[in-house]
């Protein structure tokens, strides 16, 4: 997300703190390949093509980052659901990645 966040949003986010919107899950276990599922927040509609190949190729260079992305602009109520669904994960709670969680709040 660090290297995300500086792509998209350049200084405002080393400087100011800004950062963009997400909440991952991570499903699958030591039998299951683990992966994980994504919202993130674009903040720059008119820039979808930038922001899917940002996405892919911030995720690309992390240790995780695998060739396998499915990457599916405009979510809705019923990819939360999917996100959030009990089945597959171990311990609920620890399945949602806090530490890179970020909802901004709305003004």
């Amino acid at each position: 997300m660090n290297r995300l966040n500086t792509g998209i949003l350049g200084n405002a986010f080393g400087r100011y703190g800004r950062q963009l919107s997400v909440l991952a899950v991570i499903e699958g276990d030591h039998r299951d390949h683990p992966h994980y599922h994504c919202v993130i927040d674009n903040p720059r509609r008119e820039q979808r093509s930038i922001f899917v190949e940002s996405i892919e190729q911030c995720w690309n260079d992390t240790e995780l980052g695998l060739p396998e992305n499915s990457i599916t602009p405009d979510a809705d109520i019923v990819w939360f659901r999917y996100m959030a669904k009990i089945r597959d994960k171990d311990e609920y709670y620890d399945a949602f990645d806090w530490e890179n969680a970020w909802l901004e709040r709305q003004r």
